[in-house]
């Protein structure tokens, strides 16, 4: 039997109700922070109308936390290759400046290689074979074990990349809540923080240029072209 000593959970409870839930670390946008901070063992769901700048915020935040605290990430982001593509628009949030030549000054060769040099060992990125959920969590893992002074970010941009090979008796939302679980399984044993970027479904003209709602992410998420409304999307947002 594997009951937990109800007496081993009273000085929790007590320390709970006198501090709180312990703050996570600060996106670097005060604005932001009323609403959402980044706390290890969680994981985040981000998503937003195409072009509607998903990686280029998430880029924003690494570069914040990696400035503010003792953050590294390990990153999947097939949508951002060539490699040097995407290393140059972290350099751009790093720097503050654009990285080609242009109407306004551009980041000198000195603040290109200090970038890269700060970017070196925070920063590292996947190149998977066979790109499934399960393949990112073998490379993390020991990743996490050996760089255990730090806080550890996964980043899987954007789910639509990753092969997904569901079986046969299973339907869509039963192989999304199953990976999703995976993830969350994922998030509380190991001490890291993973954001997912998922697609919504198309917009309807009706609803063009308005935030997508959950219902749309679940569509978007699952790759249904049928209504997926019991998919159970689970959004971490507020950790404090």
């Amino acid at each position: 039997m594997s009951l937990i000593p109800f007496e081993s959970l009273i000085p929790k409870v007590v320390s709970l109700y006198e501090t709180g839930l312990p703050p996570g670390d600060s996106t670097g946008w005060k604005s932001l922070d009323e609403h959402y901070t980044v706390a290890m063992n969680q994981w985040t769901l981000v998503t937003g109308i195409p072009h509607a700048g998903k990686s280029e915020w998430l880029d924003a935040l690494m570069v914040n936390l990696a400035e503010k605290s003792a953050w590294r990430f390990m990153i999947y982001s097939p949508e951002n290759h060539p490699l040097e593509l995407h290393l140059s628009k972290i350099l751009e949030k790093k720097t503050g400046r654009p990285f080609g030549a242009g109407p306004n000054q551009r980041m000198t060769p000195a603040e290109r290689d200090a970038g890269l040099n700060w970017m070196k060992g925070r920063f590292h990125f996947l190149k998977l074979e066979e790109p499934s959920l399960d393949a990112i969590m073998t490379d993390v893992e020991p990743f996490t074990a050996s760089e255990s002074a730090y806080k550890i970010g996964v980043v899987v941009d954007p789910w639509n990349t990753l092969e997904h090979k569901r079986n046969r008796d299973q339907n869509v939302t039963e192989y999304v809540s199953q990976q999703l679980s995976w993830i969350i399984n994922f998030t509380r044993k190991n001490y890291v923080h993973f954001w997912l970027v998922a697609h919504p479904k198309k917009p309807e003209k009706d609803n063009a240029g308005k935030p997508p709602g959950p219902y749309d992410i679940s569509e978007g998420f699952a790759g249904c072209r049928n209504p997926c409304s019991e998919m159970p999307v689970q959004t971490y947002w507020k950790n404090r």
